[in-house]
């Protein structure tokens, strides 16, 4: 994915952002738990198993959802090169998520987080709040805008 070779299902390249975390989840959690079966003989047994002990650990849907998608790239990509003929990550139970997360934050709370920023922030952050701007799309401003 680094190199540009693992493309996403657009034939696009992964952003740094997903390199790194899924270079973390692959350390962290898929090679303690898989990382010792060979990929020609990992079954999807294996992987409904890793998901089952993720979700009895407590995780929640997106984070197990989260943590299996490099997995979920390489046999992909294994299956596309004829390393696989199966994809061992399909056809899986994962578990649902939990829903949308909303934090909506009443007028009068916005002004007293805004009112006790230093002054030279403060246009900043009501730019942000009443806007509902992210932080990439604030940093794409220019002072025209």
């Amino acid at each position: 994915m680094a190199k540009g070779v693992a493309l996403t299902r657009s034939r696009s390249r992964f952003k740094p952002s997903v390199v790194r975390a899924y270079s973390r989840n692959l350390r962290q959690y898929v090679y303690p738990k898989l990382g010792a079966v060979r990929l020609t003989d990992l079954s999807r047994r294996d992987v409904q198993a890793f998901i089952d002990e993720l979700t009895a650990d407590g995780f929640a849907g997106s984070s197990v959802r989260n943590i299996l998608a490099p997995l979920q790239v390489i046999c992909r990509r294994a299956v596309e090169e004829d390393q696989l003929a199966v994809n061992p990550t399909a056809n899986l139970r994962l578990p649902e998520g939990s829903g949308r997360r909303e934090r909506v934050v009443p007028v009068s709370v916005a002004l007293q987080l805004i009112d006790a920023l230093p002054n030279g922030l403060q246009a900043l952050y009501a730019t942000a709040f009443f806007a509902g701007l992210r932080r990439g799309e604030l940093r794409a401003l220019r002072w025209v805008d």
